[in-house]
């Protein structure tokens, strides 16, 4: 999962990574993230700032989102490429990696 830093995060989606705790941004490095909105769908994407796109999304910037508002940062990781990062969230947007996330985020709710 992606590199966790003690700091503040001082915008509404303190929530969305965990309390008192935000992520580690390095412009050389890519994310994976996973969404969930408040429809019920998750959204699956990628950028090289994933404070920024958090932003981004929760301010209505981002088509998709501006109309079914995400709820909660779900799962992330990090990627030292982009094609690693594109790559990764294809597999995501398909039935395995569907699955694969549902598993994993059943066992982190246990």
């Amino acid at each position: 999962m992606g590199v966790l830093k003690k700091s503040p995060l001082k915008t509404q989606w303190t929530f969305f990574i965990k309390q008192g705790l935000t992520i580690e941004m390095n412009e050389d490095c890519y994310w994976v993230y996973v969404l969930q909105l408040d429809d019920g769908r998750r959204y699956v994407g990628h950028t090289n700032n994933l404070e920024r796109r958090l932003s981004e999304h929760r301010e209505g910037r981002s088509p998709f989102t501006r109309r079914h508002k995400p709820k909660q940062l779900l799962y992330y990781e990090k990627y030292d490429s982009r094609s690693d990062a594109m790559q990764r969230e294809k597999f995501f947007k398909g039935g395995k990696g569907r699955e694969w996330l549902n598993q994993k985020l059943a066992e982190r709710s246990d």
